[in-house]
């Protein structure tokens, strides 16, 4: 996976959470973006794996307890950030209606 992220205090759409007026604008170009790319800004290659693994608890519910193990790895500009996430957890389906007619 590959994103442009936002260099300066302008929007450039690498954040959805930051306001579309923060943007740069040119009046004299017809769509007033200065010619401005999506994805445009630095570039980043992004490596994500995920394993997962459940155990079913009860079969009425659905009920599974899991674990699961995450390694994220962002370069961009010769910098290299690595993330290690490791879950345990319970989950069901208790509201989940099937109904075969």
């Amino acid at each position: 996976m590959e994103y442009g992220q936002d260099t300066s205090s302008n929007n450039y759409g690498g954040d959805m959470f930051n306001s579309y007026l923060a943007r740069e604008v040119d009046a004299n170009h017809p769509n007033r973006d200065y010619g401005h790319t999506i994805g445009q800004g630095e570039k980043h290659i992004v490596l994500y794996n995920s394993l997962k693994a459940s155990y079913l608890l009860m079969k009425e519910t659905n009920l599974r307890a899991f674990a699961q193990f995450v390694y994220r790895v962002d370069n961009y500009n010769s910098i290299s950030q690595s993330t290690i996430l490791f879950q345990l957890g319970v989950s069901s389906l208790i509201w989940n209606e099937y109904k075969d007619y």
